[in-house]
């Protein structure tokens, strides 16, 4: 994005020296100054998955360059508090056509007759979604807020593992185990510490 590339080595470096041995979450940003790349470290403790089912509130908005994974996330901040105020876990990003794209901070797939799908949308192809679909090869299609009700689930995806979606506005899902099967089973077969 810069005109130059990072040096791999040293940012795991850098990400050792902050996290130490300790297991953290941690994020990475870079900034560009007038010459070279800054980075930035910041380390938390870890968090968890989801322990409920996911409730998303349809939000349309699209994030700049969705797909890139930047800084400029205030509209999904804003747009998931605004869907936890009401009531929700967080938002569901849908395009101004009405196509589904993304969570707010997750990627989000759908089961339809033993099927898995994610929508094929401009959005943030998340490292947990591109695991996951290696092993599982999900078909893409586009999907629109009126098609929710023609999917048998759905489920969110992120840094802190899979979660199923009980419910998207009005439309309920099924959360049964027998669904999520192999999304969880793809998710356990990922080598977690070689990526």
């Amino acid at each position: 994005m810069f005109g130059t590339s990072l040096d791999g080595s040293r940012v795991r470096a850098l990400i050792r020296h902050a996290a130490g041995d300790e297991d953290a979450s941690v994020r990475v940003s870079v900034h560009q100054p007038e010459t070279e790349p800054v980075v930035q470290v910041v380390v938390r403790p870890p968090a968890e998955a989801p322990a409920s089912p996911q409730r998303l509130l349809p939000t349309v908005y699209e994030r700049p360059v969705p797909h890139i994974k930047h800084v400029g996330s205030f509209g999904q901040i804003y747009y998931g508090l605004q869907a936890e105020r009401a009531g929700y876990d967080d938002a569901l990003l849908v395009l101004r056509d009405g196509r589904v794209a993304e969570g707010g901070i997750t990627n989000i797939g759908f089961f339809r007759d033993g099927r898995t799908v994610w929508p094929d949308a401009p959005m943030l192809r998340g490292i947990t979604m591109h695991l996951i679909d290696e092993r599982i090869r999900a078909a893409r299609d586009t999907i629109r807020l009126d098609d929710l009700a023609s999917f048998d689930g759905a489920f969110v995806t992120n840094s802190l593992g899979v979660a199923p979606v009980a419910r998207i506005g009005d439309v309920t899902f099924d959360v049964r185990d027998h669904l999520m099967l192999p999304v969880r089973k793809a998710y356990t077969a990922v080598p977690w510490d070689e990526v």
